[in-house]
This record gives structure tokens, sequence and C-alpha cells, in this order.
């Protein structure tokens, strides 16, 4: 006896970004009746590509959604390699410019670290340096604890699941430099949003877990 066809559904895909399009692709291989909906004029979302001019010359810039990696993006990748889409290796490096260029710094090498040559002479700068080596040392037990579902046992100071990036560094002691010239920053750019929309309310772990 033939086994019953589940019944079709109607099923609405709402915007057409990455996660939309892959969602489109899947559940068009299946006997559903699929919509996509999507307010503007273009498909992709915030992955967009754009032609930038300047005198002759001329070059296209993607905007949004730039890089990938195979320990935060499994599926997509799957997705790309399904639809023969190819990517490219790349090496990532990140730099800022703040208040039209009052301070800039990159993290490529010593040089453009202090590209602006006053920054060597700053208490400011070299405070976010030790903060960023101090994070990068002791953020990763916030994962530690997590994994192992207590709190505070690796340290003296309370730690719970619920704690925000912002009270971490409140209670850590981390700097306003290293708070605003770095790992906001650096926030923005790896989920390609706005500085502004960067809310300290966010929960660490979470956070210290993605970059």
């Amino acid at each position: 006896m033939a086994e019953e066809q589940e019944p079709m559904k109607r099923v609405a895909i709402v915007g057409s970004g990455c996660s939309g399009l892959a969602a489109l692709w899947a559940l068009n291989r299946t006997h559903h009746d699929v919509y996509l909906y999507e307010a503007a004029g273009r498909l992709g979302g915030h992955t967009n590509t754009v032609k930038w001019t300047r005198g002759k010359y001329t070059t296209m810039v993607d905007t949004g959604f730039i890089v990938l990696n195979t320990a935060t993006y499994p599926n997509f990748i799957n997705f790309l390699k399904k639809v023969d889409v190819p990517t490219t290796p790349t090496a990532m490096t990140f730099g800022i410019s703040r208040d039209h260029g009052v301070l800039e710094w990159a993290g490529s090498s010593i040089d453009a670290l202090f590209c602006q040559r006053r920054n060597l002479f700053s208490p400011r700068m070299w405070r976010m340096v030790f903060d960023i080596v101090r994070f990068n040392q002791f953020a990763l037990d916030l994962l530690v604890d997590d994994d192992l579902g207590t709190t505070g046992a690796l340290s003296e100071k309370s730690f719970t699941p619920e704690e925000t990036i912002g009270q971490y560094l409140a209670r850590e002691g981390y700097s306003d430099a290293f708070r605003d010239d770095y790992l906001i920053p650096m926030t923005a750019c790896v989920w390609s949003t706005g500085p502004d929309k960067c809310a300290l309310e966010f929960p660490a772990v979470t956070l210290v877990r993605f970059l």
C-alpha cells in the first residue's frame, strides 16, 4: 500500500535575505505551495552589491554580509555548495575610524595599531590594548562556566548566565576605551550593524561565544 502524501500546505516566507532564499530553495523541492514576500525591490536583504565610481574608476562593493566561516555558518556553507556558489578564502583584519578620523587604528600590525603616532603617548590607547589582551584571555572563562553549568566556579566574582556584556565589563573593570573603541565597533563589524544598535544589554556569554 502506497504511503499517503502529507497534505499540501501554503507556506509564507517573509524576507528574501540569506535565510529566506535558502528556505525558498529547500521548500520549492517539496509539494507545498510556497510564497516569498519582500518589501524591497530586490532580493538579498542586507546582502547587496553596489557599484562605486570615482572618475574613470569603477568597482563593485559588497555591503552587509561579506564573510563567513565554517565554525558559525555550517548550514549556510552547505547551502552554497548545494547551489554551486563558490567561496574565496580571505584573511580578515580589523580597523576603526571614529569621529571623522579623530581616532584611527587597525589590528594588522604594531605600525597599524599606532598609525596615529600621537597614540604612542596616549594612556587611553594603552589601556585599550591592555584590556583587549585581558578580555581575550579571561572572557573565555564565561564559556567554560556556561558549559559546565556553574556560576563563578573559575573566579571569585559571581557570574550568572543572564549577565549582560555591559554588566560583565563593569564587574571586571574594563575601560571606556575598550568598550567604545574596540568592543562595540568589533560587534558592529561581525554583526554588520550600526554601532548604535550594539546594545550593552546583550548576553555576555552569547557575545563571547560568537566572537
